[in-house]
């Protein structure tokens, strides 16, 4: 049985980070560097492939994210042992028993970041901009769908943005898998989320970056 986990995110809202975050998990495979040859990475190897250390101020975002790839692009599904995490982390629909990838007997988890403030939307629509990403209004759509779903698990974008409240929630998430938060390295996914919070525009300088670009209030 393989565990098939799927984030659905629209650009800006913290999704590829989530999804390297959840990536931590020891049995969890998601994102692997494009030059790997295997998708088995210790703790330290996944720390070092996800940093965002070396992401700088003049930042080409696409780039940045492109240096790793879903384990997928390596491996068949059947590959994975029993009981692995699968992540997906995308901005559109995927239902994985559709494309023939989940089995009957697998389990499969659909999650959506969302935003519950006017204020959140634009950070999520500025932090896009920010980091040079792609907007479709077709994921904006899909979004609006997903978040009427009851079935969706729903993921608050706000809670991203400190520290304490993003572990717990990580916390909660990862319960949804079954997994015992104590058997997680928390240390680890701290650190990785003091790295990310460094990369995103805060709201403190969101005046300065609107003039930058031109936005007209």
């Amino acid at each position: 049985m393989i565990n098939y986990v799927f984030v659905n995110f629209l650009p800006g809202a913290a999704g590829n980070f989530f999804s390297r975050a959840l990536g931590l998990v020891d049995n969890a495979y998601c994102w692997v560097p494009a030059s790997s040859s295997t998708i088995e990475l210790t703790l330290d190897e996944k720390l070092d492939y996800f940093s965002y250390k070396n992401i700088k101020q003049d930042r080409n975002w696409v780039d940045f994210e492109d240096q790793l790839v879903h384990y997928s692009s390596l491996v068949p599904q059947t590959n994975l042992p029993d009981n692995a995490i699968s992540i997906w982390a995308d901005h559109y629909s995927y239902d994985l028993r559709n494309k023939q990838i989940a089995g009957a007997d697998d389990t499969q988890l659909l999650m959506q970041i969302t935003y519950n403030e006017p204020m959140m939307f634009e950070w999520l629509i500025l932090n896009a901009l920010y980091k040079n990403s792609y907007l479709d209004v077709s994921w904006f759509k899909q979004y609006q769908i997903y978040n009427r779903d009851a079935s969706v698990a729903k993921i608050d974008l706000k809670n991203f943005l400190d520290k304490d409240k993003f572990l717990n929630m990580y916390s909660n998430t990862i319960q949804l898998l079954n997994i015992n938060p104590g058997s997680v390295n928390l240390d680890a996914v701290e650190e990785l989320h003091g790295q990310w919070i460094k990369t995103t525009l805060s709201f403190d300088n969101f005046e300065e970056f609107k003039s930058s670009i031109g936005w007209i209030i």
